[in-house]
């Protein structure tokens, strides 16, 4: 009935090694938080960092660590909460459009996707969760042989979207109330030119395969990329989520493009 849940092998030892660290993590971070709750809670986040990472460059094991390792970094400086069912939303988003876990989204996992942005758009009071969700069936619609299904749950989407926006009104967020004159513009195109080298690199691999053994070509990889790019910047103008939360985000574009850049460099010197 669900199709876009991914098992962790504990044989696989990336994953073994996803559970040490996570669990070394959550021990340093409690001692330096002094606090137990928050040392658990930065060693999810690192694993939903390293998942999230995992999603849109599943070549590399080795990215998705880097990313969490950065974002984890980013807690000695600033800690101020997590919004955990957002990125799992985001998780399932990508997951329903790149196919990666081997079966074509079903209209459970479609009602699932609504009815987590619809909480998200009440939790954070703005509609722009529930309008992404159409972004997401329309690129599904793309993406699955334009299939009218998901042309038709976009409709049920764009539907809910104009309801929700009559009950909460659309509104800037405040982080980018606080620095539209100086540095909106400039973080947006950051952005951008994050997901410009690992769009390249997914085309290096013409195929990739999925958690079933199918093929998964590189384009529905790069269209799961480009929608992740979206969702950030739409955060960004229209939620207001937490700092740490940006700098997760932030952590994962950063650790595919160094991820990108080494391998670069390593190919160039063979």
């Amino acid at each position: 009935m669900f199709s876009l849940g991914r098992k962790i092998d504990i044989n696989y030892q990336s994953n073994r090694w996803l559970i040490i660290i996570s669990a070394m993590i959550a021990g340093i971070m409690a001692f330096f938080q002094q606090n137990i709750v928050d040392g658990f809670l930065i060693a999810f986040a690192f694993f939903l960092c390293w998942a999230l990472v995992r999603e849109i460059d599943p070549q590399h094991e080795k990215t998705a660590f880097i990313a969490g390792f950065l974002f984890v970094a980013t807690t000695f400086f600033i800690f101020d909460g997590i919004q955990f069912v957002l990125l799992f939303w985001l998780l399932l988003a990508l997951r329903f459009i790149s196919k990666i876990c081997g079966k074509t989204p079903t209209i459970f996992d479609a009602i699932v996707l609504i009815m987590f942005s619809i909480y998200l758009t009440y939790d954070l009071k703005t509609p722009i969760i529930i309008s992404l969700v159409t972004l997401m069936f329309i690129a599904a619609w793309y993406r699955y042989n334009k299939n009218y299904f998901f042309l038709l749950a976009g409709a049920v989407a764009v539907l809910t979207t104009i309801i929700l926006s009559i009950i909460i009104p659309w509104h800037f967020s405040d982080f980018f109330c606080l620095t539209i004159e100086n540095y909106n513009i400039m973080l947006i195109l950051l952005i951008i030119f994050l997901l410009y080298l690992p769009f390249k690199m997914l085309a290096r691999n013409k195929t990739y395969y999925d958690d079933l053994g199918g093929k998964l070509e590189y384009r529905w990889l790069q269209l799961t990329l480009v929608f992740m790019g979206l969702v950030f910047i739409n955060l960004i103008l229209f939620s207001n989520i937490t700092y740490s939360t940006i700098m997760l985000l932030f952590a994962n574009l950063s650790g595919v493009n160094l991820s990108a850049i080494y391998l670069m460099m390593k190919n160039s010197y063979d």
